[in-house]
C-alpha cells in the first residue's frame, strides 16, 4: 500500500514539475517577445528619425544651431550627440518666446536628460512586463520636465510668459511622428502640463533634483530586484525505502 501511494505521489510531482517547466518556458517566450518588439520599435524609430533628418533644414536660430522640420518638435533628438529640432512654426514665433523654447531644450542637453530617459527606456525594454517600472520611468520623465522648467525660470524669470509658451506649444501640437521618438510619449503622465503650470506658479521647494535622482534610484532598484536570479527549489522525486522493523522475538 505504501509503495502504491508513493508511486501515485511521485507521478503527481513529476506531472507538476513538467507543467511548471512548460509554464516557465511560455513566460520566458512572452518576455522575450515583448522585449524584442520594443527593440524593433526603437530600431524603426531611429531609422525613421535618421531618414527624416536628411530633409530638415539646418540653420542657426538666435545663435543656436538647430534642425527645422515641418512638424517635429520642439525636442532634443540623439543620444550622446544631441541636436535640437524645432518645427517650422517656431521660427515665426516672437523672439522672446522662441528664446524660451530653445532655452528649455538646451537645459535638457546640459543636464543630460536624454541619457536619463535612455536608461529608463533600457530598463523597460529588459522588463516590459514590470508595471512598476513603467510608473517609475513616467515619474522620472515628469520630474525631469519640472526640473528643466525650474532651471529655465531661474535664467529667465517670468512664469506668466513661460507658461504662455508652454500652452502655445501644447496647442500647436508637439508632434514627433509615430516613430521619431519612440516610447517617450508613452511615459507622459495625464495632466502633465497642468502640473507643470501649477509648479511654476507656487513657491518652489527644494527637491526637484532629488526627485530626479530618486526616480533614477527607483528605476535602478526595481531593475536590480527583478533581474536578480530567484533560487529554484529542487524537488526530490526519488525514494529510498527504509526497512521496517518486523518485530522483536
Amino acid at each position: 500500500w505504501i509503495g502504491t501511494t508513493w508511486a501515485h505521489a511521485s507521478a503527481r510531482l513529476s506531472a507538476w514539475s513538467g507543467w511548471g517547466q512548460r509554464a516557465t518556458t511560455i513566460v520566458l517566450c512572452i518576455w522575450l517577445g515583448l522585449s524584442l518588439a520594443l527593440v524593433l520599435w526603437l530600431a524603426l524609430g531611429i531609422i525613421h528619425w535618421r531618414a527624416a533628418r536628411r530633409s530638415w533644414d539646418r540653420v542657426t536660430l538666435d545663435g543656436i544651431d538647430v534642425d527645422v522640420s515641418p512638424s517635429t518638435g520642439p525636442a532634443v533628438l540623439g543620444f550622446l550627440s544631441h541636436r535640437i529640432v524645432v518645427p517650422a512654426w517656431a521660427t515665426r514665433m516672437e523672439p522672446e518666446h522662441r528664446r524660451l523654447i530653445l532655452a528649455h531644450e538646451g537645459e535638457h542637453i546640459s543636464a543630460h536628460d536624454p541619457e536619463r530617459l535612455a536608461l529608463a527606456i533600457a530598463a523597460i525594454v529588459l522588463m516590459p512586463w514590470n508595471i512598476g517600472l513603467w510608473v517609475c520611468a513616467a515619474r522620472l520623465r515628469r520630474a525631469i520636465e519640472l526640473d528643466c522648467d525650474a532651471r529655465v525660470l531661474k535664467r529667465f524669470p517670468g512664469a506668466r510668459e513661460y507658461g504662455y509658451v508652454l500652452l502655445e506649444v501644447a496647442a500647436r501640437g508637439r508632434s514627433t511622428g509615430p516613430l521619431a521618438v519612440p516610447m517617450v510619449g508613452l511615459l507622459r503622465l495625464p495632466s502633465e502640463l497642468e502640473q507643470r503650470l501649477v509648479a511654476m506658479t507656487r513657491k518652489r521647494t527644494p527637491g526637484y533634483r532629488a526627485a530626479v535622482g530618486g526616480g533614477l534610484a527607483a528605476v535602478a532598484a526595481v531593475t536590480v530586484a527583478f533581474a536578480s536570479p530567484v533560487p529554484v527549489a529542487q524537488v526530490q522525486t526519488g525514494f529510498t525505502p527504509v526497512p521496517a522493523a518486523i518485530g522483536t522475538p
